[in-house]
Order: structure tokens, then C-alpha cells, then sequence
């Protein structure tokens, strides 16, 4: 607490303001018989009594799926790594895909400007657009041989396409990996040779630094690594980001387009039920759900594996419950596909909301992030450093971008994540 010596206090809550966190210590009480008050009692019951926590976690979120016998032996010791939720069967697609809405908007996408598209373009899906191509991507997957416990990989820019495969992976129980556009491709090759993807997506470009930058010698090279490695040769499929700006002719006759590929799942009935709806995959708490990497800061990148159940429930809790998002907010977090908060990001559909993808530089142009704001109704914003002070190359967002004359209203902004300390009082009075 010495950090907070002598600091100002800037804003306090009105008594009468409603929370998520609020709404459920109510149920933790009436469902318990407890008189929790605040938040610390609420936390210090959470690291007690952990079984009756959690459980009431995956009711209050409305977790979809079997949630087993019981939550975990509460006599077994953290070496034991006891299983939680013995029993219960999920799927992380199918709840982040409960909603089925055709005006909902699901996903926005927004690419950094660049010399031939000089307006930052913006896509979007709906709700119900997001599942038909999901299960298409499902069928198509599936039709290809990809199984539960297989892994697929991207190579991939932060674009709609990137989401879909993500979750017509989780939709059949295989495991999904990713590596950002941004990464050489022996740094990927570290990775994809330990994981043995089935099938890689990668994009045909990428933009960043208000350049666009051409991705096929990129994934020639990796694919060149793997087959010198004597390993399978994976499917590929390429998306072009470009939307048809750019020839094939340097393409392997092997390699299949987005399009294509996309268009054999949607004729195809592999994985659908008899109402030709996702007939989702069902996996234990424990099964694997996708594989992140270290660094590889010391030696080659090391794959950890996250598991379904623990990655759906956390997410619940956190975006829910601690964050108190809503289907109404959109939220947005800058990051690439290679770092753990694009997963974090992904989360956001299990909300209902609207989530944003923004593939580029935030830093060319300091003012882009908050125009893209304005423009998409951003609620929730969340950066890693792209607009603190604690970085001389990102604080050029936060000295220049935000002043009290600011042509942005930013009107629906409530909310900044992992911002620093020093930034509170900016925050409040600047934006």
C-alpha cells in the first residue's frame, strides 16, 4: 500500500450503482446463508470455501453443458492437481456462440490505413453471419479429416477469418494454436514443430506501420522448416486480406483460398445435427483447448496448454462477473493474434457483446486508436501499454492524442484496462 502514500482520491461510487460483483455476493448470500458486505469479504469467502464459489460461478454466468458430479476434492493437495468439475462436458465455442441474433453485431473488424486504402475499412459480421460460417468452417474442417484432439494452427492476422477458425476449432474438440504475422518465421517453426498442426491458415498480407506487407514468403519459409523436419505436410489455406487486390502466382498449387474452402464446408454436412445446425463436441473440463508459448527467451518457445474447462469458466468470471460487461458494451483490447489477450478478447463473445479486432500500428498515426473509438462506440478499451507514459514510443498517444479541445467525444467509453497509475488522473479529467 506504500504506492498509495499521500495519493488523491479522484472518484468514488455512488452507494446506489449496481454491479455484476454486487448482484452475485446478493446470491452468494441467499444461496448460502451468508452476510457478505464487501468486496473483501467477498474474495476472502471465494479462497475458502472454493467449491461453493465456483459452483455458484458457473450458475450465475449460465455456463451451457453437464457440470458433472462435483466441483473438486477439497481433501486432495495442490501437488495432487486435483480435477475440477468431475464429469462435466462443455464446449467453449458453443457458449460463446449462445447467441444466435442477425442485427447483434459480433465482431467488428478494422485494419490500419494504409497508401492504397487510405480510410482505416471496417468489416463486420453479426451474430447469426458469425455461426453460419463457423459451422461451415466446421464442415469444412471436419471433411479434411480434422478430429477431436488434433491441432490447427494460424498463421494470421487479426481479422474476422482468424475468429472463425478459432472457434470451428474448439467447435469439434481439436486444439487451436496460434503465431501473430509479426513473428519470423523460425520463431514459428519452434512452435508449429512441437504442436504438428493438421492445418495451417495464414493470410496472403498484413498492414502495420501504414505499410502493407506481403505474408507469402513468410509462410513459404515455415513451410519449407517442416518439410525439411520430415513432418506431415499440413493443409494450408490463405485468406486474402488484400480482398482480391493481389495475384495467387506465387502460391503453392497445393494451398486452397479462404473462399474455396469455406464454400466446399458450407455445401458439406459434416458435423451437423439433422437441423444442419453445429453439432458441437462436448469435452471434458480438462481437454485440451489451445496451446499458447513462452517467449523463448531461453531456449526454444514452450508450449503450454490451457484447458477447456478452465479457460471458459475463468473468462466467465473475469469479463462478467469482475468486469461487468454486457451484451450492449464493445469491447475492444489491442493486441495480436499471438498474445494471450487476443483469447481474452475472444472471451467477450461468450458475453454477448460486441467485440473489436484491429489489425495494424496503433502508434503511426497516435490519433487512430481513439478516432476508431469514436467511430465503433467503444465502451470497454483495453491496451497494453499503447497509450501510457511508461513506454517512450507508445507515449506519444497519451501526450499528443487526448486534450481538453480533442475532436473525439468518446461519449461511450466507460471503461480502460491495465492502465498505470499515473494514467488515473489523465483518465478521468483528459478523456
Amino acid at each position: 500500500m506504500a504506492d498509495l502514500d499521500g495519493a488523491k482520491l479522484l472518484w468514488t461510487p455512488a452507494e446506489s450503482r449496481e454491479t455484476r460483483t454486487t448482484q452475485f455476493m446478493r446470491k452468494a448470500n441467499a444461496k448460502f446463508g451468508l452476510s457478505l458486505s464487501s468486496y473483501h469479504q467477498l474474495w476472502s469467502w471465494s479462497t475458502e470455501n472454493i467449491a461453493a464459489f465456483w459452483d455458484l460461478v458457473w450458475e450465475d454466468t449460465n455456463i451451457i453443458g453437464d457440470r458433472g458430479t462435483h466441483v473438486i476434492d477439497r481433501s486432495a493437495l495442490p501437488a495432487d492437481n486435483p480435477d475440477w468439475f468431475i464429469g462435466s462436458r462443455v464446449n467453449w465455442a458453443e457458449n460463446a456462440l449462445w447467441c444466435r441474433s442477425s442485427d447483434k453485431v459480433a465482431i467488428i473488424e478494422a485494419v490500419e490505413p494504409t497508401p492504397d486504402l487510405v480510410s482505416s475499412p471496417i468489416r463486420q459480421v453479426t451474430y447469426a453471419e458469425l455461426y453460419t460460417q463457423v459451422a461451415d468452417i466446421v464442415s469444412a474442417l471436419i471433411e479434411h479429416g480434422v478430429k477431436k484432439g488434433d491441432r490447427v494452427a494460424s498463421y494470421s492476422s487479426n481479422c474476422i477469418e482468424t475468429a472463425v477458425v478459432c472457434l470451428a476449432t474448439a467447435a469439434i474438440g481439436a486444439l487451436w494454436v496460434s503465431a501473430a504475422p509479426d513473428f519470423g518465421p523460425d520463431g514459428v517453426l519452434e512452435r508449429f514443430e512441437q504442436v504438428k498442426p493438421k492445418v495451417i491458415f495464414a493470410v496472403n498480407s498484413v498492414s502495420y506501420n501504414g505499410k502493407r506487407h506481403p505474408h507469402i514468403p513468410k509462410l513459404k519459409s515455415l513451410l519449407a522448416g517442416l518439410n525439411e523436419r520430415k513432418l506431415e505436410a499440413p493443409k494450408v489455406v490463405v485468406i486474402d486480406t488484400t480482398r482480391g487486390g493481389s495475384s495467387n502466382s506465387d502460391w503453392d498449387q497445393s494451398w486452397e483460398e479462404w473462399g474455396s474452402f469455406i464454400a466446399r464446408g458450407a455445401s458439406s454436412k459434416a458435423g451437423r445435427n439433422e437441423k444442419g445446425e453445429i453439432a458441437w463436441t462436448r469435452v471434458d473440463f480438462n481437454h485440451p483447448l489451445w496451446i499458447m508459448f513462452s517467449s523463448g527467451t531461453t531456449g526454444k518457445p514452450k508450449p503450454i496448454v490451457h484447458r477447456t474447462g478452465g479457460m471458459l469458466i475463468q473468462s466467465r468470471k473475469e469479463l462478467l462477473i469482475c468486469a461487468d460487461l454486457k451484451p450492449s458494451d464493445v469491447f475492444f483490447y489491442y493486441t495480436t493474434t499471438g498474445w494471450m489477450m487476443y483469447q481474452f478478447l475472444m472471451g467477450g463473445l461468450g458475453v454477448g457483446c460486441t467485440i473489436l479486432l484491429y489489425d495494424g500500428s496503433p502508434l503511426r498515426d497516435p490519433s487512430c486508436l481513439w478516432r476508431m473509438a469514436d467511430e465503433c462506440k467503444i465502451t470497454i478499451f483495453g491496451t497494453r501499454k499503447a497509450i501510457g507514459p511508461e513506454s517512450t514510443t507508445t507515449s506519444q498517444v497519451y501526450d499528443t492524442s487526448i486534450r481538453p479541445d480533442h475532436p473525439w467525444r468518446l461519449n461511450n467509453l466507460t471503461m480502460f484496462m491495465s492502465i498505470y497509475p499515473k494514467m488515473f488522473s489523465w483518465a478521468l479529467l483528459q478523456v
